[in-house]
Order: structure tokens, then sequence, then C-alpha cells
């Protein structure tokens, strides 16, 4: 589960479907900063300072910052410039289900990946999510609570397929919900 989690592709596609659910999701933002080649630590603090002046989040600052074209922001600005407008546009482009689908949340992530701003998942994270659909309960998770959960439910179905002793504890397991068998 590490391994597909630290794929760029997949990393990218699950923060960018966290934006689908918050737009200004502050922690996606950076993680596309992040995962954004030449784009370093130079602008993200460009970005923390002019949201702590402000007394405002990292990704609402971001995003009016992008609007006014980074003001005094450093050379690496302008690799973002792209990056945003294009998620932006994708993001209005697929608005997300009122609600769960009766597939299941993993199941239409897989199904509306496979695009630039959304790259398809590789085949080890897609058979997860799938698989997460079967624990979680049918029509009353947010899409936002179930990517809340890729990670540790995956890693939990991850570890269950592995022979050998399990051992889980009172940390990991907090949170954690499956629907009773």
């Amino acid at each position: 589960m590490k391994q597909a989690l630290a794929d760029s592709d997949n990393r990218r596609s699950l923060e960018v479907l966290r934006l689908v659910v918050r737009q200004d999701d502050p922690l996606a933002w950076a993680a596309l900063c992040e995962l954004t080649p030449g784009v370093g630590a130079t602008f993200v603090d460009y970005v923390y300072a002019t949201a702590a002046q402000t007394r405002r989040g990292f990704g609402s600052t971001l995003l009016d910052l992008h609007r006014d074209g980074f003001p005094n922001g450093p050379a690496s600005s302008r690799r973002m410039v792209p990056v945003i407008t294009e998620v932006l546009a994708w993001l209005n482009a697929h608005p997300p289900p009122e609600e769960q689908p009766d597939e299941g949340w993993g199941t239409w992530m897989v199904n509306l990946a496979g695009d630039s701003i959304v790259p398809s998942f590789t085949p080890e994270l897609a058979e997860i999510l799938i698989a997460l659909d079967e624990l979680s309960e049918s029509g009353s998770t947010a899409l936002g609570r179930y990517l809340n959960q890729v990670q540790p439910l995956g890693s939990d179905l991850a570890a269950a397929r592995e022979d050998g002793v399990r051992f889980m504890t009172m940390t990991s397991s907090k949170g954690s919900r499956c629907k009773p068998p």
C-alpha cells in the first residue's frame, strides 16, 4: 500500500479528488505543489507567509494569489499557474455526485481517472479502491470520509492479504468503520 500511495500519479489523482470535496483544501494544494517539478520550498514559503499575513488558510491564499497573478512571487510561481488553472477547470467540469454512487466511491474514482489532470491509478491502488467499496457502509459514506479512509483501510486490506500474524494497535484501529458481516 505504501508503494501505491508513493506513486506520483496515484498521489496526484487522490489530491485532485480531495479538491472535489473542498476546492481550497490546504493539504491537497500543498501536495500538488510538492508534486510539480520545479516548485519547491521557496514557493510554498511564499504562500505560507502570505497566508500568515492575511490570517487565511494555505489553500484559499494560494487560489487568491493565483487569481492575482502571484504578485512578488518567486520564479517558480509561473510553473504553478497552469497547474492551478487546469485543476480548477477539471474540477468545474467534474462535479461529484450528490451522494455515494451505487457502485461505491472507489469504482467511481477509478472510472473517473485517466486523463492528464487525474491520471489512471496503478492496478494495485485501483484494486484496493474497489475492494474498499465492499468494506464501506453503502450509501452512508461521504466522498471526503472515503478519501480519509483510503490509507488506513487500504493498509489493513493489504496486510490481511499477507501471510503471518497481524497486530493492530489501538491508535491504528481508531476511527476504522466497516460494515458488519
